[in-house]
C-alpha cells in the first residue's frame, strides 16, 4: 500500500518472519518501494543481538521453578507427546514460560513446512538497509514486545500452551500455516481475516491471544506512520 500526504511518502508491506528461497526476487513493486525509500521502518531490528537477548531474559523462569510446575500434567503430556513428535528434547523447554514454549513448539511447524527464519521477509529487508546504508527505525522495538509477552497472566499463558497444542493435533497449525502464506502472496486481506477466523473459531483461547498480539498493538504503530508523513 503507498500512503501520501504534501510532505512525504510511505510504503506499507505487511511481512512474513520466517520465509523460503523461492519468495525472492520479491515483486517489482515492493522492490521498487524499497528503493524509493530513504529509510526502512520495521516492528523490530530483530538482527540487533542485545536487545532481543534482554527481552528474551524475561520470557524463562528462574531456577528451580521451571516449566513442568506450571502446566496441568493432561497438557504438559500433550505437549510432550508433541515434542516427541517434532524430536524436540523436553530439557530446552522445561526453562521456559508457557507462551514461549507454546511460540516456539508452534514455529517447529513452520520449521517442518520448510519456512526457515533466515529467509524471513522482514530480516530480508534490514540486510539490504544495512547493505545501503539506510536508516532503520522501529515502530516498537524488541523490548516493547518482550513487555507484552511479559504481560501476560498464567491462565493466558496456559491458554496459549493449550491452543498451541491442540492445533498441532488437529492439523489446524499446518492449515493455517499454508493459508496465512498463500493470502500474503496472493495480497488478499480478506482471505488472510478469513484463514485467521477459522483458526481462532477452531482452537480455544486463540481469538483472545490476537485481539493482544495483533489488534491492540495497531494504534500506536498507526500513530507513529502517521508522524511519518
Amino acid at each position: 500500500w503507498e500512503v501520501s500526504s504534501f510532505t512525504n511518502k510511505v510504503y506499507l508491506y505487511g511481512t512474513v518472519h520466517a520465509g523460503k528461497a523461492s519468495f525472492y526476487p520479491l515483486p517489482d513493486p515492493v522492490q521498487k518501494a524499497f528503493a524509493d525509500s530513504g529509510v526502512l521502518a520495521v516492528e523490530a531490528d530483530i538482527s540487533d543481538e542485545e536487545a532481543m537477548a534482554k527481552g528474551g531474559s524475561t520470557m524463562i523462569y528462574s531456577p528451580p521453578d521451571k516449566l513442568p510446575m506450571h502446566v496441568p500434567p493432561p497438557l504438559y503430556e500433550r505437549f510432550r507427546k508433541q515434542l516427541a513428535r517434532f524430536g524436540l528434547q523436553e530439557k530446552q523447554f522445561v526453562p521456559l514460560k508457557p507462551f514461549i514454549a507454546a511460540s516456539l513448539l508452534s514455529f517447529t511447524e513452520w520449521s517442518r513446512q520448510g519456512y526457515m527464519p533466515a529467509h524471513g521477509v522482514d530480516l530480508h529487508f534490514i540486510t539490504r538497509a544495512k547493505e545501503a546504508k539506510k536508516p532503520i527505525v522501529e515502530l516498537e522495538g524488541a523490548q516493547a514486545q518482550s513487555a507484552l509477552m511479559s504481560s501476560l497472566s498464567e491462565k493466558e499463558g496456559l491458554q496459549a500452551l493449550e491452543g498451541a497444542v491442540t492445533a498441532l493435533e488437529s492439523g489446524r497449525a499446518r492449515d493455517q500455516i499454508t493459508g496465512v502464506v498463500n493470502a500474503w502472496q496472493a495480497g488478499d486481506p480478506n482471505l488472510l481475516l478469513e484463514v485467521m477466523r477459522t483458526y481462532n473459531e477452531a482452537v480455544p483461547g486463540a481469538r483472545e491471544l490476537e485481539e493482544k498480539f495483533i489488534w491492540s498493538r495497531h494504534e500506536a504503530m498507526a500513530d507513529k506512520i502517521e508522524a511519518f508523513l
